[in-house]
């Protein structure tokens, strides 16, 4: 499992192997391959705080918002 950033996209990639049959089974649905998820970040997320952790078969990504970013707001006269 590989999990990066660039830019403000956090991408997912990872790769799971086909498993081997032993001729025990009649019928087996299982999914394998790669595959590549991209999630956009909010503007609201601080980037530099993400973290992630993979456990028991699960990922979780923790990304905490930072401060409000305040927009200036200027008034433009003719």
């Amino acid at each position: 499992i590989v999990l990066k950033m660039c830019g403000l996209t956090l991408v997912l990639e990872a790769h799971r192997p086909r498993e081997q049959n032993d001729g025990k089974f009649i019928c087996v649905e299982r999914s394998y391959g790669s595959f590549h998820h991209a999630v956009l970040i909010p503007v609201n997320v601080d980037p530099a705080a993400i973290t992630a952790e993979y456990r028991l078969g699960v990922l979780r990504v923790l990304c905490p918002k930072c401060g409000e970013r305040l927009v200036p707001i200027k008034e433009l006269s003719d």
